[in-house]
């Protein structure tokens, strides 16, 4: 790509090292075996009614979505950002905003 910098040999080194891990490469083929799945999810995540500051009900849904994956402890914590826990682990999401009532996400 043009104007793009070339990576840091160091840090490329790390990313090869890393990629070439068996588990790496489990999560990547898993990832695309669930591409379909995780395109429709996006897809009703951001045709969930969440204009900005009112992103409650697309917070909910994604709440669900991390209990239904497994995570623990889930909550929506008072500006909206959706934290859970699996064990020895943390994740988190953030109900984006769309500055609208509706934000179209088909073509």
């Amino acid at each position: 790509m043009a104007g793009i910098p070339p990576l840091n040999s160091e840090v490329l080194s790390a990313v090869e090292k890393l990629a070439a891990k068996p588990e790496v490469q489990a999560a990547f083929a898993e990832a695309e075996r669930d591409v379909d799945r995780a395109m429709r999810e996006q897809i009703e995540l951001c045709e969930i009614e969440a204009p900005t500051f009112h992103e409650e009900n697309r917070a909910k849904r994604v709440a669900e979505l991390m209990r239904i994956y497994g995570l623990k402890d889930v909550v929506i914590d008072p500006i909206g950002n959706v934290v859970g826990r699996r064990p020895r682990q943390w994740a988190g999401a953030r109900a984006w905003r769309s500055y609208g009532l509706s934000f179209p996400c088909r073509n």
